[in-house]
This record gives structure tokens, sequence and C-alpha cells, in this order.
């Protein structure tokens, strides 16, 4: 769907849903909805708890291709942080910086170095509480084949100056290094825009320009729909109750 489509359709379901009883609605005011109905999606998708069909990314073929365009593979490379920017409790973390557009981590694999030796291993991601479990046991070591990650904050890169979305903090085996680390994640999708918002000093996610929608076509008029759900809700004269009932409906 392009974005004349998107806008087409879009009025004549805001307007047929509503009998023309709600308020006229501009290029501008679609784009959030549309931009915000896309967000709702792609993270509903990913915890199966949260959408109807309680079923997560990986539980049926269509939600990977619904995704398709938005997954990448990236080579990550190790960072030299500035001490006090992003530090780590453990001698064995090394940090790495996300690439700035990550959203959702799909699958992590690195390949360590021991000597002259180098295998791959799979990444386990703990939390804060996790960790401090592991290292209360006697054996305070990722198990074979495997390492740990932890996520650190939002900042900018002390590096490049670029700011960054996320630092991982990988944990291995002592004596070994990390000498590849690869990610399969799905990009931030780019906002929903129909027009060009320059002349209006108005911006979505800091862009002006006119956007397509990114994800898989197959998708888009789920996208249409909530984004219409959610218009509605906002302008059923002023009823709180209505937004609040329409934001507990879960993909």
């Amino acid at each position: 769907m392009n974005i004349p489509e998107f806008s087409t359709e879009f009025d004549t379901l805001y307007n047929n849903i509503s009998s023309n009883q709600a308020p006229g609605i501009d290029e501008y005011e679609k784009s959030v909805f549309l931009t915000r109905a896309q967000e709702e999606i792609v993270k509903n998708y990913f915890n199966p708890r949260s959408n109807k069909l309680q079923q997560g990314f990986d539980d049926n073929e269509k939600r990977q291709i619904d995704f398709s365009e938005i997954t990448r593979v990236a080579n990550i490379t190790a960072s030299n942080p500035t001490p006090g920017v992003y530090d780590s409790l453990d001698a064995r973390s090394q940090l790495f910086f996300f690439p700035t557009n990550v959203f959702l981590i799909v699958n992590e694999r690195v390949i360590l170095t021991e000597g002259s030796a180098t295998f791959g291993v799979t990444v386990i991601p703990i939390n804060y509480k996790e960790y401090d479990r592991l290292m209360s046991k006697p054996y305070k070591e990722p198990l074979p084949r495997q390492c740990w990650r932890m996520i650190q904050g939002n900042s900018t890169s002390p590096v490049t100056g670029v700011p960054q979305q996320m630092v991982s903090e990988i944990i291995s085996k002592t004596g070994t290094v990390v000498s590849t680390y690869k990610v399969r994640y799905v990009k931030r999708p780019q906002p929903i825009i129909l027009t060009d918002l320059t002349a209006s000093a108005l911006s979505i996610n800091g862009i002006t320009a006119e956007t397509e929608c990114e994800l898989n076509a197959i998708v888009h008029r789920e996208i249409l729909d909530r984004a219409v759900e959610l218009a509605l809700a906002s302008y059923k004269n002023g009823d709180l109750g209505s937004i609040m009932e329409v934001n507990k409906r879960n993909e």
C-alpha cells in the first residue's frame, strides 16, 4: 500500500465507521496514528502475551514475513568505552555498541578465541538479578558453548559521538576473548508520513520527509485498521474511557 492508498483508505474507513460525525483529520494527524499503530503491532507481535493470537515472532511463518523487510544481521565490533561513561562489574566483560537502529534483538552469536583455538558459542541474555544469582554459585562461569549478555543504557558513543540505542555487555568464560559478534535484529521502523512536513515545522520521530511504510505489504491493512481505531478513540467526544479501552486492544 503506497502513501496515496494509505491516505484514501484511512479517510474511507474513518468516515464510514463514524458516519461522518467525527471531526476532520489532516495528513499529519493520520501520519501520527499510522506510525503509532505500526509501532504497537511490531512490539505486540514479539510478545506472545500481548497479542490476541498469543503467538510471538517465531510462532508462525507469517509473522517472520511480516517483518522480513526490517530484519537485519550485523557484525558488531568491540568498543573502547570511556571510563565512567560505560563500565561493568565483571572483569570478563566486553562492551559492544549495537547499531543505532536496533529495535528488537532476535538472535546473537559470538566466536570466542582461547589461545590458538576459536569456536562459536550461543549468547544467553540474562537480567541483572540473574547475574547476581549466577555469581552466587561456586562455579561462576557461563556453561560450555555459552556466554552471557546484559544491556546497558542509552547514551552517546564516546568514540564516534553518534547517539546509540544500546550497549551490549558480553561475559564469556575466563581466558576467552570475543573475536566476532553477530546479531540478527529487527530495526526500528521508519514512521509512516503521508506528506512532507517541512513547511509546517512538524516532524515524526525526527523525520519530516514523506515516508512509505517499510513493513511487508501483508501487514499494511492491520496497521491501517489499528490507526483508524486509535483516531476514532481520540476524537470520540473527548471520551477518555473510550481511549483507555481501545489502548487495551492488542494485536
